[in-house]
């Protein structure tokens, strides 16, 4: 989701969640003279290199997450150096988008573990085209 589209981080205040999201901080340390090519994490994600890209270059390759074969495969596979990625963030357990982002996502994602586990409204329009639709939670394993 782009940042600052749900309230997540003063909502979902527990010890035992592990949650992230797409970044947007600002460019504080970089020149002025750079600051009108700056893109930050959300909008490298949706702009450039664009969604596709942005998973495979910074989540655990897909094969780590396929619905074929067994947990204890899974595992191995995310051992296998020909799957392991260095400094490459895990699948979470939910992911959580707007309606605008679900084909993009079902092409990539397909066969995986992932299920649509809830969707909820969100508006009839809005004024960013990255946050249409409704929101549309994914479960790993369906759970």
């Amino acid at each position: 989701m782009p940042c600052h589209s749900t309230p997540w981080r003063s909502h979902l205040v527990y010890p035992e969640i592990s949650a992230w999201a797409l970044t947007c901080e600002p460019p504080i340390n970089i020149p002025l003279s750079e600051r009108s090519t700056y893109l930050d994490e959300a909008d490298e994600f949706y702009i450039k290199p664009g969604p596709v890209a942005w998973l495979r270059g910074n989540m655990e390759d897909v094969q780590t997450i396929k619905a074929s074969g067994s947990r204890s495969g899974q595992h191995w596979t995310r051992q296998d150096p020909k799957f392991k990625r260095k400094y490459r963030r895990q699948w979470p357990q939910n992911l959580v988008f707007f309606e605008q982002l679900e084909a993009t996502l079902e092409e990539y994602l397909e066969g995986t573990r992932y299920q649509e586990c809830w969707r909820g409204f969100n508006s009839h329009f809005h004024d960013d085209s990255r946050r249409t639709g409704d929101v549309v939670v994914w479960c790993l394993d369906g759970v």
